[in-house]
């Protein structure tokens, strides 16, 4: 996984970015397992679940848009259960 390539801090935040976008508007259900082993790194865990909540709270907006650049979401995407599963 390209993700997993990438270094800490700012360049991983930015390839995390990236991917889970594709993927969450893309409504790709299987996308927890395809980042799983990220979380064991308990940074990279961190910067994925602020993501996943910076999708959220663009979700809850009035309207409702997946990120900061309009784009819609899939009906099916919900990043909060990602997110949630990434606690288990």
């Amino acid at each position: 996984m390209p993700v997993a390539r990438a270094a800490a801090g700012d360049a991983f935040r930015a390839h995390a970015d990236k991917y889970l976008r594709s993927w969450l508007s893309k409504g790709a259900p299987s996308l927890f397992t395809m980042v799983r082993k990220l979380y064991a790194d308990p940074a990279k865990g961190a910067v994925l679940h602020s993501l996943l909540d910076g999708y959220l709270a663009n979700l809850r907006g009035k309207p409702s848009r997946f990120a900061s650049n309009g784009a819609t979401p899939a009906p099916c995407v919900v990043p909060g259960g990602l997110r949630l599963r990434g606690h288990s």
